[in-house]
């Protein structure tokens, strides 16, 4: 099998889901023995693969110090300037907003995986009218292309308002899943230790997050509840020079070793984001074994539930969001490691790379017919 891969980017040279989303998937491709040759389009300015597998196009990517989305257009008919050059029976995968220039010519052989739909879910009117443009744009690209991918839960529906639900194709995102559970390190400790880790961005919910703190702090629980919170952004610097609890600890920036190494010895994981789509770093939780307590938007409902946690009704609500971290505070151990290895036995039915990836390529061969 033969096919087009588009990306803005690939990880570790260009940061963010979608780029570390095709740096995974593509590597499970190029392993795949259906897999003949993968023709990737990305942005970065060397190659990023080494694999006889994939041959690699780079193009000129955004600038950033100019309008978005006449930038985005820009780049999109630099990508049809490749795939113009390519056999024209090639099926299409394209990672977000990369591919909408000449689409009627192409529109038989494109997938679209718009990812989280950021657009369909902001709420407050400055951030409506600013994402509105992208609204129309995915409108446009869910209409004209062959399939569209989503990650199911409230997605889906967003997607069926525009297309017929035979068109739309419901594939999750995905992780590497470790050989075991770890669950030894967690529970060990006289205090309950909660994991929090994303941009420090409105829309991860880090105003709410801060608010259910201080509603625990309180209610008598900074002796007995620490916070740990990872990750940099726009309000990162507002708030490590604002924080006054002494459970709180903002580390800032954490490397991918960092990371497991929280995973695998914190108790629970909290995101109170308030528009995603199926959040990577809450699969990466769920491997290493850890409950979840997180906000009912996007597919969040695909992955969590009273298995494995809690589900923030209210994602604006911080007393809500208190209580569920006491009422998991107040479980037993053995119940708190028993959602724990639900999350795990979760990630392992559904949600690993060779089970995502085969499910693509399903797709993706129904198009080379």
């Amino acid at each position: 099998m033969e096919f087009i891969f588009v990306s803005n980017g690939i990880f570790p040279n260009s940061a963010g889901g979608i780029q570390r989303f095709s740096k995974l998937i593509l590597e499970q491709f190029a392993h795949h023995p259906s897999v003949s040759k993968i023709h990737v389009i990305h942005t970065e300015k060397n190659k990023v693969f080494d694999s006889p597998v994939i041959e690699e196009y780079l193009v000129e990517g955004i600038d950033k110090s100019k309008n978005y989305l006449s930038e985005l257009y820009r780049l999109s008919k630099r990508i049809y300037g490749v795939i113009s050059q390519l056999p024209d029976q090639l099926p299409i995968y394209a990672q977000g907003f990369v591919l909408w220039y000449n689409i009627d010519v192409i529109k038989h052989r494109v997938i679209f995986n718009p990812h989280g739909l950021e657009s369909f879910q902001a709420t407050p009117y400055k951030e409506y009218l600013k994402v509105f443009p992208f609204r129309m744009l995915s409108g446009h690209l869910f209409k004209k292309s062959a399939a569209t991918i989503s990650l199911g839960g409230k997605l889906t529906g967003f997607i069926k308002k525009y297309i017929s639900e035979q068109k739309i194709k419901v594939i999750p995102n995905a992780v590497n899943l470790p050989a075991e559970r770890f669950e030894s390190l967690k529970y060990n400790g006289p205090r309950l230790t909660v994991l929090f880790v994303s941009r420090f961005a409105y829309n991860k919910g880090i105003d709410v997050l801060f608010k259910t703190i201080e509603i625990l702090n309180k209610n008598g629980f900074a002796d007995k509840i620490d916070f740990v919170l990872g990750g940099k952004g726009p309000l990162f610097d507002f708030y490590n020079a604002n924080n006054k609890y002494s459970n709180v600890k903002l580390l800032g920036f954490v490397d991918d070793d960092q990371l497991w190494h929280l995973y695998r010895t914190m108790d629970v994981f909290v995101f109170p984001t308030q528009y995603e789509g199926m959040p990577t770093v809450i699969l990466e939780a769920m491997s290493n074994s850890m409950p979840i307590i997180l906000s009912d938007v996007g597919a969040t409902r695909e992955i969590v539930d009273e298995q494995n946690g809690y589900i923030l009704e209210n994602k604006k609500d911080a007393a809500e969001l208190a209580q569920l971290i006491i009422n998991f505070y107040n479980l037993p151990v053995e119940e708190k490691r028993i959602l724990g290895r639900n999350s795990y036995d979760k990630v392992k039915e559904k949600y690993t790379w060779d089970k995502v990836s085969a499910t693509t390529l399903e797709l993706i061969r129904s198009l080379s017919k």
